[in-house]
C-alpha cells in the first residue's frame, strides 16, 4: 500500500534538519571566510525549498478524490517534482559557476578545523536523511521525494567534498582544491535535475509506466478465470497509477460470471501497491457453434418488432446455416412487460445473438446484461441476415431503437 502519509511526515522533518543546517553552514562559513562551505549553505537553502515544496505537494496529494477532482489530487506531486527538478538545476548551475570562480580566485579559510568540522557534520546528517527519505519515498512513491532523498545523497557527498577541500587548502596548500569539488558535485547534481524533471513531464503526460505494466501483464498471463486479454491501458497521476483493461473469457463460462471474473482480477491487480484503481471490461469468446435467434411473422420473415412477434427462429451457424428450431414467444400472452418475457424466452436458447428490426428498451437491455449481442436486420430474409451478420455487414446495435414496442 502507498502510504503518502508516511512521505509527508519524512518531508516535514527533512525541511526543518536542512533549515537548520543550511543556518549552521551559512554562518560558519561567514565566520572563518570560507568559500566552499558558504557554497554548500546555498546549496541547502535550495534543498529547504525542494524538501518545503515536496512536502507541500504530498499534503495536497493526500487530500481526497472530489467532485471538482475525481481521481484525486495526485498530479500535485508531480507538479512539486517538476519544480523541485528546477530549483535543482538552478542551485546545480550556481554551484559550478561557484565552483569555477574559487578555482581562478582561490581564499584563505580562517579556522579552518571549525569549517572542516560543520562540513563533516552536515555530511553525517544529509546521510542520515538521505536515508530516511529514501524509505519515505519507496513507502508513498513519490517522485518529488526520491528527487530530495538522492539529493540529499549529493549533499552528503558535497559536504565530504567540502570537507576535504577546507583540509587540502589550509594543511597541504591546495587551495584550488575546493573549486574542483564544488564543480565535480554540481555536474553530478544537474544530472540529477534532469532525470527528476524528465520524470515529472512524462507522468503530467499520463506515461505508461513500464514496470508496473509488466506487474499487471504478469498478474493478467497467469489468471485461471481468463483466456486471454486487449486494451491494457495504465496512466500515472503522481505517485499513483490508474487502468483498466478488456479481459476475454471463455466461451463455455457463464455469462453470469462475468462480474465475479472482473472482481477478482481487479482485486489481484490493486495489490499492486501503487495502483489506486483498475476497471476491467469482460468480453465472452466468439463460440465455435452460435446460436442466432430472430423474430419472425406469420409467413416466416423478420417481424418488424421483437416483443410482439408470434414466433423466433432458431438457427445454428458453425460453417453453415441451419435452423433448428422455432419457439412460440410467451409474452403474447401478456398484457404488460411483454419485452422482458420475451427476452426470457429467447435466453432459453442460450444464443449468442439476436437479430431484429426494432427492439425496446426492457428487451435490449435483458439480453445485453446477458452478454447477448443484437444486431439491427437490414432486409426481411433471416438466413440472409445471418450471412451478412457472420461477414461483418450486420450493424451491431448498442441501444435500443424504440422505448416501447
Amino acid at each position: 500500500m502507498v502510504d503518502l502519509e508516511h512521505g509527508e511526515q519524512a518531508a516535514q522533518k527533512a525541511t526543518l534538519i536542512v533549515a537548520a543546517l543550511a543556518i549552521t553552514k551559512g554562518i560558519v562559513g561567514f565566520v572563518t571566510n570560507s568559500a566552499a562551505l558558504l557554497a554548500d549553505a546555498l546549496h541547502s537553502t535550495v534543498d529547504v525549498l525542494t524538501t518545503l515544496g515536496t512536502w507541500i505537494g504530498l499534503k495536497i496529494a493526500r487530500r481526497p478524490a472530489d467532485e471538482r477532482f475525481p481521481y484525486g489530487y495526485y498530479r500535485a506531486e508531480s507538479l512539486v517534482a517538476l519544480v523541485v527538478a528546477g530549483i535543482v538545476i538552478f542551485g546545480a548551475f550556481e554551484l559550478f559557476l561557484d565552483g569555477i570562480h574559487r578555482i581562478q580566485h582561490p581564499t584563505t579559510v580562517n579556522d579552518a578545523w571549525l569549517a572542516a568540522g560543520v562540513a563533516l557534520i552536515a555530511s553525517i546528517t544529509s546521510y542520515y536523511l538521505s536515508k530516511l527519505e529514501g524509505e519515505a519515498a519507496d513507502a508513498s512513491n513519490s517522485q518529488a521525494l526520491k528527487a530530495v532523498s538522492i539529493e540529499a545523497m549529493a549533499d552528503t557527498l558535497s559536504a565530504i567534498v567540502v570537507f576535504a577541500a577546507i583540509v587540502a587548502g589550509a594543511y597541504l596548500h591546495i587551495p584550488w582544491a575546493e573549486g574542483v569539488g564544488a564543480v565535480l558535485v554540481s555536474a553530478w547534481v544537474f544530472k540529477i535535475g534532469l532525470e527528476t524533471a524528465w520524470g515529472a513531464i512524462l507522468a503530467l503526460m499520463d506515461v505508461a509506466p513500464e514496470e508496473t505494466k509488466k506487474e499487471v501483464e504478469e498478474i493478467l498471463k497467469h489468471a485461471d478465470e481468463i483466456s486471454g486479454f486487449k486494451d491494457l491501458k495504465l496512466r500515472k497521476s503522481g505517485p499513483m497509477v490508474f487502468g483498466e483493461v478488456t479481459v476475454t473469457i471463455p466461451a463455455d463460462v457463464p455469462v453470469g460470471k462475468a462480474d465475479e471474473v472482473a472482481r477478482r482480477i481487479r482485486e489481484y491487480v490493486l495489490t499492486i501497491p501503487e495502483i489506486e484503481d483498475f476497471r476491467v471490461f469482460v468480453e465472452q469468446e466468439e463460440p465455435k457453434e452460435k446460436i442466432v435467434v430472430i423474430p419472425i411473422d406469420e409467413t416466416g420473415k423478420i417481424s418488424k418488432t421483437f416483443a410482439t412477434a408470434p414466433k423466433f427462429a432458431v438457427y445454428r451457424a458453425d460453417g453453415g446455416i441451419e435452423r433448428i428450431d422455432t419457439i412460440e414467444n410467451e409474452a403474447l400472452k401478456r398484457k404488460v412487460r411483454r419485452g422482458l418475457a420475451a427476452a426470457k424466452t429467447v435466453l432459453r436458447t442460450k444464443p449468442y445473438a439476436v437479430i431484429v428490426k426494432n427492439i425496446g428498451e426492457i428487451s435490449y437491455h435483458t439480453l445485453r446484461d446477458a452478454m447477448v449481442l443484437v444486431y439491427q436486420a437490414e432486409g426481411d430474409d433471416p438466413e440472409e441476415e445471418i450471412q451478412k451478420m457472420l461477414s461483418g455487414k450486420l450493424k451491431e446495435l448498442h441501444a435500443p431503437t424504440v422505448k416501447k414496442e
